[in-house]
């Protein structure tokens, strides 16, 4: 067969530029990390004395639920992960709109899709988004899709399995219009470390000019 042919050059001969690497999510955060997590933590506490407002994380959760249809499915039987993606899509956009309180928001980023497994025709899907990160002119949320063992759910078990996670998606949306008055907050350490991966990706979009900065 022949060999992939790269990508075309950019006005003026330059190649495209490469998007810059995730950091390692199981490493602990570093000392400027630190200070940002503090810094959103001294937010919260500023709200609790009414000085500003703060939305937990937690409250931003949306889960729906989808079913893998036989119209969906591609060459090799299984889900087309086309499908899938578009699912995560307007779960992610009616996730963000929710939070921005029906301000316009365009997409902006959709980092790292991950194709994690295959999803069988005739699945339920379980589709849970969150806000993980925010300033006042974007909204980032993740998306889990998980394919749910319906046998299962109907046992009684230890609590310490989990349902296969299938697919995953980031998206950073930015708001066309007023700013956001509010902002999202952790809670948990485990929120931390989402958000501090939210503000990482925010970081990364703004260095590469997808993303205008905050004024």
């Amino acid at each position: 067969t022949d060999a992939p042919r790269p990508l075309p050059p950019l006005a003026g001969g330059a190649a495209p530029p490469a998007r810059e690497a995730a950091a390692d999510p199981r490493a602990p955060p570093t000392a400027e990390a630190s200070a940002k997590l503090h810094g959103i933590h001294l937010r919260r506490e500023a709200a609790k004395a009414g000085a500003g407002d703060v939305v937990d994380m937690r409250a931003t959760k949306l889960r729906t639920f989808e079913i893998g249809h036989p119209d969906a499915r591609n060459v090799h039987g299984k889900v087309f992960g086309g499908y899938l993606l578009r699912e995560c899509y307007e779960v992610a956009h009616t996730t963000a709109t929710r939070f921005a309180g029906g301000r316009c928001l365009v997409p902006a980023v959709v980092e790292d899709f991950q194709f994690v497994a295959p999803v069988d025709v005739g699945t339920v899907v379980a589709l849970l988004a969150k806000v993980v990160h925010s300033t006042a002119t974007s909204v980032q949320v993740t998306v889990e899709a998980t394919a749910l063992d319906m046998d299962r759910s109907l046992k009684r078990t230890s609590g310490n399995e989990r349902e296969e996670v299938t697919d995953r998606m980031h998206v950073v949306f930015v708001l066309d219009g007023d700013p956001l008055p509010h902002v999202v907050a952790p809670q948990s350490y485990a929120e931390g470390l989402l958000w501090l991966a939210g503000a990482a990706r925010y970081d990364r979009a703004v260095r590469a000019g997808d993303v205008p900065p905050e004024s």
